[in-house]
């Protein structure tokens, strides 16, 4: 059986100042397979799947997902996740949950 590798972290470290969440992560999760991160608050999850999801950039090593930078667009269309809080990411567009709807490009008044 082949296992396909769909996301990879590869040595991936996190730091935020002087605090390293992450100290060289490697992890490629293959299709089909059910991965649970585990641990404490404070233990790096997180840290770990923010990456994945595009929402961060280590601080080094690299991170994939389906072959490709999981920031970019293309990306963003395939992957999904279910997190702890019900709260959708300011960078999402109309067009990623409706490809359908055209929408014009016209800047709307802030209230």
């Amino acid at each position: 059986m082949e296992h396909e590798v769909v996301a990879r972290l590869d040595r991936v470290t996190k730091k935020y100042g002087s605090i390293t969440t992450l100290d060289g992560l490697t992890l490629e999760p293959c299709r089909g397979e059910i991965l649970a991160l585990l641990g404490p608050n404070g233990a790096g999850k997180a840290s770990a799947v923010r990456p994945l999801l595009g929402f961060a950039s280590p601080t080094t090593g690299t991170v994939s997902v389906f072959g490709g930078d999981p920031r970019t667009e293309e990306f963003r269309a395939r992957k999904g996740a279910m997190l702890q809080t019900a709260q959708l990411p300011d960078t999402l567009r109309v067009r990623e949950l409706r490809p359908d709807v055209v929408i014009a490009d016209i800047e709307m008044p802030r209230a």
